[in-house]
């Protein structure tokens, strides 16, 4: 079984793809890690082919998975075969406020500014505050990368309201792929 989870940032795609990995003990693949160079602190970019290497290195000869996140904007053919594609969406101020604090926690108040509304704030969270209205079509991680993503995959589509609990979702995606655990 291969069951893929997008969304925007801090809808919880880590959570739910941790929660199925752990308790049906299949691989689970985080896309940020192809991101960024292992050991720099993200602060050096993989290029778009070592990021593909990642990628065939970690789905190559495996039968079952679970992933957070895309690779559509950079490499279309990822992730092509899975049996599901899960979208989790999450009203805008819940979803700020979570990432606003993820971020605090991976790295301080000190780290962030103060923007004109005396909101925490870095790149990253100006980046995501974006998600529905970037319309740059080569950016990934936008409203518009998942849409395309959604009515291109030859898959089941299942949207999901983040805003439920992680067991709530879960038996949703377990019911349409007709587990009993």
């Amino acid at each position: 079984m291969k069951i893929q989870i997008i969304g925007a940032s801090a809808t919880g795609k880590t959570t739910l793809a941790q929660y199925i990995a752990e308790k049906h003990n299949i691989k689970w693949i985080d896309t940020d890690s192809y991101y960024w160079k292992s050991g720099t602190n993200e602060t050096v970019k993989n290029t778009v082919e070592e990021k593909i290497a990642l990628y065939k290195q970690d789905t190559e000869n495996i039968d079952s998975y679970i992933v957070a996140g895309s690779t559509y904007s950079w490499y279309k053919e990822g992730f092509a075969d899975v049996d599901l594609l899960v979208f989790l969406y999450l009203d805008e101020e819940t979803r700020m406020q979570r990432l606003i604090e993820r971020e605090i926690a991976r790295y301080g108040k000190d780290a962030l500014e103060i923007d004109e509304n005396d909101n925490y704030t870095n790149e990253f969270i100006e980046w995501s505050r974006r998600y529905y209205t970037n319309l740059n079509p080569n950016e990934g991680g936008t409203y518009l990368a998942h849409t395309r993503e959604m009515n291109n995959k030859k898959c089941q589509v299942l949207k999901l309201n983040s805003i439920r609990e992680t067991k709530y979702k879960y038996k949703k995606i377990a019911k349409i792929l007709q587990w009993s655990k």
